[in-house]
């Protein structure tokens, strides 16, 4: 039998940008109420449920009645905001795709600064694999908790303790601790890297984070061709996962600022994601913020440019480094770098490659116009040998028999009387 919900007693508003999971444990708190009950009063699930990737209608409509905010606005506290722009969502198992648009399939970085203002309250955006450094104050995000060095919010905190959202509230794995206490460490006190005010990072931060609210791409090199959000990210991971695998550290210093470089090079020895090797770098979000900033400005520094044109001069560099690993690099290995390039990119990837193509290429590409395309595949209209040959071009043969498939020794005209 379910169980009659009724309103709260106390209304408290949402932070713009706040996640649903932080919500819910700053009421929690307001309430003095440990997590579970408040759960259990608003009709959420019980358990290891991510609330924050998706709530199925009856559930966001148990939470608007209970507490007061409407249906859109707590959906919008939950990761179906980013829905088809900067991830996409698996519906029925309510699971985060972490094999397309760097989806992060749970956990959460954070901005130490911010949470010290907004008292423990968590951003939405901060869950997203795009998201690498705070621009309000400059620096980058922190990946994990420095005393347990645990990624946080990778599970609901305990429900039968009151949530303290500042804190980590992972469970603590060395004796002396309470489980329902967490780790317990004050988040506020981690350190980033600091940025500079026109660091190439927060620039790069801030044109995605534009494309990724508005839903469109238009800057740089889409200038000519806007295009979905979907499809710039797509290009983004694509160049990404180029820069990661076969750029050197010294090219790399080329490219990007010295100080994400070092800090992507030689991270920390307290750092607990550094060690974590990656087979196919760029196919799946980084792990750490400092590497996703890293391939970020290197790879919005190539598509950023005026035009095509400039885009694929600042891409040619790259291109070299390929070829020196892979000498068979031609306009057709932009169909490697990942499922979903736009033909924006595949337009900069030719031009990179104008110098060393053949002049044929050059007239079959279009390399010399604004946007450079593949060639049309034309459809094949020529019949088979039997169907053009002039005995079989009637319905009947030419014996008078009919023909319904001249060309199949099945349907050849038989002997009548057979023969002896």
């Amino acid at each position: 039998m379910s169980e009659i919900l009724r309103s709260l007693p106390v209304r408290f508003a949402p932070l713009d940008g706040e996640a649903l999971d932080s919500w819910l444990e700053a009421l929690a708190r307001r309430l003095h109420t440990p997590l579970g009950d408040l759960t259990r009063a608003t009709g959420l699930p019980q358990g290891p449920v991510e609330w924050t990737v998706l709530l199925h209608p009856q559930q966001a409509a148990a939470v608007s009645a209970t507490t007061g905010l409407s249906e859109a606005r707590i959906h919008s506290m939950t990761l179906r905001h980013y829905d088809q722009r900067a991830l996409t969502i698996d519906t029925e198992r309510r699971r985060v795709r972490i094999n397309v648009l760097w989806g992060r399939g749970s956990g959460s970085r954070f901005c130490p600064d911010c949470l010290a203002e907004r008292d423990g309250r968590w951003l939405l955006s901060w869950r997203l694999g795009w998201s690498c450094a705070c621009l309000r104050h400059r620096r980058l995000l922190a990946d994990c908790c420095p005393r347990c060095g645990r990624i946080p919010r990778r599970r609901p905190r305990g429900p039968r303790s009151i949530p303290d959202p500042g804190r980590c509230g992972n469970t603590p794995t060395g004796p002396g601790r309470p489980i329902t206490s967490g780790c317990g460490f004050d988040l506020a006190d981690a350190d980033t890297l600091r940025l500079d005010e026109d660091h190439p990072a927060l620039t790069a931060q801030a044109l995605l984070l534009d494309v990724i609210e508005k839903g469109t791409a238009a800057f740089g090199a889409y200038a000519l061709a806007p295009q979905p959000a979907t499809a710039a990210l797509a290009d983004v991971r694509a160049v990404c996962g180029r820069v990661l695998s076969s750029l050197p550290g010294q090219d790399l210093a080329r490219w990007i600022p010295a100080d994400i470089v070092g800090a992507h090079l030689y991270p920390a020895p307290s750092c607990s994601l550094a060690g974590m090797a990656e087979q196919r770098p760029g196919f799946r979000s980084p792990p750490r913020a400092v590497t996703a900033a890293t391939a970020v400005t290197a790879a919005l520094r190539v598509l950023n440019q005026a035009d095509i044109h400039q885009a694929g001069a600042a891409l040619r560099p790259l291109l070299e480094a390929i070829r020196e690993d892979w000498p068979q690099v031609s306009p057709t290995t932009i169909w490697q770098w990942g499922r979903g390039v736009s033909p924006v990119l595949t337009a900069v990837h030719l031009a990179g490659l104008a110098p060393s193509c053949r002049p044929s290429d050059h007239l079959r590409h279009r390399l010399p116009a604004q946007m450079s395309v593949f060639p049309r595949k034309r459809r094949r209209t020529s019949r088979c040998g039997a169907g053009r040959s002039p005995a079989c071009s009637g319905t009947r043969g030419p014996s008078g028999w009919p023909r319904r498939q001249a060309h199949s020794p099945a349907s050849w005209p038989r002997r009548w009387p057979p023969a002896s």
